[in-house]
């Protein structure tokens, strides 16, 4: 194996493990208390938002409503 060839594989192997590792510590020091859950936002689901403001959503009944 060349010289260029194990400095390239070295890099790659050091630029996941530094993905890894900084994955890690964003969970190990994630503080839930801190940050609201994602369903407590207006339109927690897809289908709500799509039949209140598009009324686009396959599957709703917008059609019949007359909701455009």
């Amino acid at each position: 194996m060349s010289k260029p060839m194990k400095r390239t594989l070295i890099a790659i192997a050091l630029f996941f493990l530094s993905v890894i590792g900084s994955f890690i510590w964003f969970v190990a020091t994630w503080d839930k208390t801190t940050e609201q859950p994602v369903s407590a936002g207006p339109a927690a689901t897809h289908l709500a938002y799509a039949s209140d403001v598009h009324g686009m959503c396959m599957g709703c009944d917008s059609r019949e409503r007359g909701v455009k």
